[in-house]
């Protein structure tokens, strides 16, 4: 019984392809990460200014409301900050 061999092209040079990407499915993807992001920027940083607004008029200070203070605040920063940037490098 023998081994079954395998071929290996050892011509890697000659397998140099340039991928070409259509632009319709370029477009398409592109207009889908802009909805994507767009939609978290707005969506996101009026749900956080929301809750800011709603947890901000209560007076009571348990660790709880200050954890949501906090989660609202890094996420309306992220909304505000990061969203952008990576809407940015996108159009790059």
């Amino acid at each position: 019984m023998s081994m079954p061999t395998i071929e290996v092209d050892q011509d890697y040079m000659r397998d140099n392809d340039t991928y070409h990407i259509d632009s319709r499915l370029y477009i398409l993807v592109t207009a889908c990460i802009w909805t994507v992001l767009m939609s978290t920027i707005v969506f996101g940083s009026v749900g956080n200014i929301l809750v800011l607004y709603v947890y901000s008029n209560r007076k009571d200070s348990k660790t709880c409301t200050l954890f949501i203070k906090v989660l609202a605040v890094v996420d309306l920063t992220i909304c505000i900050v990061i969203a952008p940037l990576e809407l940015y490098q996108t159009m790059q």
